[in-house]
């Protein structure tokens, strides 16, 4: 055989690790350096003539026998102690003061290591924009005092630098977030800076990789995208909130990498891999407040959920203590799981029936919810007030689907309903001032749910004000409850004229506008109409307020063409509204008309002015100041998204707001 037939026919060897998995291997073409895959993954390429390719039916086999090992486990471990008697470590309330970081070395159950936070980070750098070591060392402290406590998503027992390492989204996500309250100017420049490049990070990474072959998101970027949705971007209106939709894109994520099968996460990667017991830590935990913030959105817009409790999240609660979630993660999971209840049996059909079998059905169907609701509360005695309001927050959303029915024939079963929906909505606004006592700026703070279920239980309130079962001292007492939250909403408000502002003038008004009628008129009991509005689930009751007050105290519906004059239009809104000036002349609705020269009170006398009138025309003072609080509900249901402009289909033209002062 000639030397070019032998070197024709010879055979060249892979290296051991292609050899292994099987392909194709250039290392005889690369030598002596490594070979294109080892060198592409980093490892050593190791060429071995005597290697045997190893079987892995004896690695299948071992995972087989460590699958069956942790069944065990699981079976023969006592059931997870109640929230009450678990380790306070993990969430009990924490110091805010930022400055004394010694006074929080026991509140690692948090997930939040002082020391981590106080390790030094280098500046980083997102597009344009660079942070300083000194400002994300406050910013991580700031979201571990306000936000963590709230739900511990994100791992804060890292140093800074080593959430970057694991995920660059989840460390921006945590500064955008740490940014969204700070009055600074220098901060607010920061949060406005940033707030398209998180945006344009997250679809990047979840929606449209700028890469050919992307890998897929981390547990890590999940995590990120969960803060992203408890905490969205302020924004002016509902519509541009995006929390349903990142809540929607973290799920379906989630179960795209396999967390919804945490001891098997590996078979839903390209490479196999054996997840290390922090790993399966981060992967549960991380699941578990998926469900969770999928059912605070959906409970929060009245939407469907994504949430999968029937089968995850309840086998997972019951994991040994070493794989369990924080206490409370946990407690809010068995929690949402009483939402879930809710939205699974009372259906769109059932909601929908207005016969008096289906009122019936509802009617059994929320005593029996309630029960669970009483025997759920009943087996944790002590908890910490925002599991409280979390409990109440259900009840409340459940009893407020009374306002739905009116049974004619027992108008005293009718009226022990409404008495339920009102106690139960009253305790939260109650259990909301508390905590704003306990932890300072605590609606600001915390998750949009919260917000919008203080909004809810507020509209449960002021629709039931009017049914005389109240005292006159309890009435006095329960406005000042009420005006109170207001105060709470008014400060979420960032900037003149947002969302929140429309809600703190429009709750405002509403009492004041329901309080006149009540006194005045001398409402008659079961005088609210039922709810007409039933496809928004527990939050019906918000969008069908804002249609009610809409139809009912239109400025169209309620001025009288030529009864207004320039000189009774000039008091501010707020001072014939809150009587602080009663020598003023205002206008003010009896009943079928409007009268004029009336000393303006507190208790009977309001204004809606409407801009065709020739005073508003005339008087540049009036038009600045004097607003409808139709016009703020227009603009609320505008910017949900699915109502038509109002000011256009009835004709009339737009005018500016005014803030109403409700000391």
């Amino acid at each position: 055989m000639t030397p070019s037939r032998e070197s024709a026919g010879a055979k060249h060897i892979a290296c051991v690790e292609c050899r292994q998995q099987k392909v194709k291997c250039d290392s005889h073409e690369m030598h002596p350096n490594a070979c294109s895959r080892c060198a592409l993954k980093g490892i050593s390429c190791i060429v071995q003539r005597d290697y045997r390719r190893r079987n892995k039916r004896v690695r299948l086999e071992q995972v087989e026998k460590e699958f069956q090992e942790l069944k065990k486990a699981i079976a023969s471990t006592d059931s997870i102690p109640s929230t009450s008697t678990m380790a306070t470590t993990w969430d009990a309330p924490i110091s805010l003061d930022i400055s004394n970081t010694d006074s929080h070395s026991d509140h690692k159950s948090n997930l939040i290591s002082w020391t981590a936070l106080q390790t030094p980070c280098d500046s980083k750098t997102i597009s344009d924009l660079t942070l300083s070591t000194e400002d994300i060392q406050f910013l991580f402290k700031h979201f571990a005092i306000h936000y963590q406590h709230h739900m511990p998503i994100a791992d804060l027992t890292r140093a800074p630098s080593d959430i970057f390492d694991l995920s660059p989204l989840l460390f921006w996500v945590i500064i955008f977030t740490a940014l969204r309250r700070l009055p600074d100017a220098k901060y607010r420049s920061i949060y406005d800076q940033l707030a398209a490049k998180i945006k344009s990070l997250v679809t990047v990474t979840f929606v449209h990789p700028d890469e050919p072959f992307p890998r897929l998101p981390s547990v890590y970027s999940v995590q990120a995208l969960l803060i992203y949705t408890l905490w969205p971007p302020m924004s002016y209106t509902v519509g541009a909130i995006t929390s349903w939709t990142t809540a929607g894109l973290a799920m379906f994520t989630a179960v795209r990498i396999g967390l919804h099968r945490p001891g098997r996460a590996q078979d839903f990667d390209r490479v196999k891999v054996s997840h290390r017991l922090p790993e399966v830590i981060e992967i549960v935990r991380t699941w578990i407040a998926c469900n969770i913030v999928s059912e605070y959105t959906s409970f929060a817009f009245g939407y469907p959920s994504f949430s999968q409790h029937e089968t995850t999240v309840a086998l997972q609660l019951q994991l040994p203590s070493a794989f369990a979630a924080p206490p409370r993660i946990q407690f809010q999971a068995k929690c949402l799981l009483l939402y879930e209840q809710i939205l699974t049996t009372i259906t769109y059909e059932t909601l929908e029936r207005t016969d008096a079998a289906g009122c019936a059905e509802r009617d059994r169907i929320i005593r029996s919810l309630s029960l669970n609701i009483d025997t759920f509360e009943s087996t944790y005695p002590n908890l910490d007030v925002i599991d409280q309001l979390s409990i109440q927050l259900c009840r409340s959303s459940l009893s407020g689907l009374y306002l739905m029915d009116y049974d004619t024939d027992y108008p005293k079963m009718t009226y022990d309903r409404y008495v339920k929906a009102y106690s139960s909505s009253l305790a939260v606004l109650k259990l909301v001032i508390r905590a704003d006592s306990m932890y300072p700026n605590f609606l600001t703070h915390s998750i949009i749910a919260y917000f919008f279920g203080l909004v809810m239980a507020m509209c449960i309130i002021m629709r039931l004000i009017v049914l005389p079962f109240l005292e006159d001292d309890d009435f006095i007492s329960v406005k000042q409850i009420y005006f109170q939250c207001i105060t709470l909403i008014r400060d979420c408000s960032f900037v003149e004229n947002d969302m929140a502002a429309k809600l703190a003038r429009v709750l405002g008004n509403s009492w004041k506008m329901q309080d006149t009628r009540s006194q005045k008129f001398g409402a008659t009991p079961f005088a609210m109409p039922t709810m007409s509005i039933r496809t928004r689930g527990t939050m019906s009751v918000i969008y069908d307020s804002l249609w009610a007050y809409r139809n009912k105290y239109g400025a169209k519906k309620l001025i009288v063409p030529g009864k207004s004059t320039k000189d009774s239009v000039k008091p501010m809104l707020g001072e014939i509204i809150t009587g602080t000036d009663s020598n003023k002349e205002a206008l003010y609705f009896n009943g079928s008309e409007v009268q004029e020269s009336e000393p303006a009170t507190t208790a009977n006398s309001f204004s809606l002015l409407s801009d065709t009138s020739e005073a508003m025309m005339t008087d540049p003072q009036a038009q600045d100041n004097v607003a409808p609080m139709w016009q703020d509900i227009d603009a609320l249901m505008h910017s949900i998204g699915e109502f038509s402009d109002f000011g256009d289909a009835l004709g009339v033209s737009p005018v500016t707001a005014a803030t109403i002062d409700n000391n």
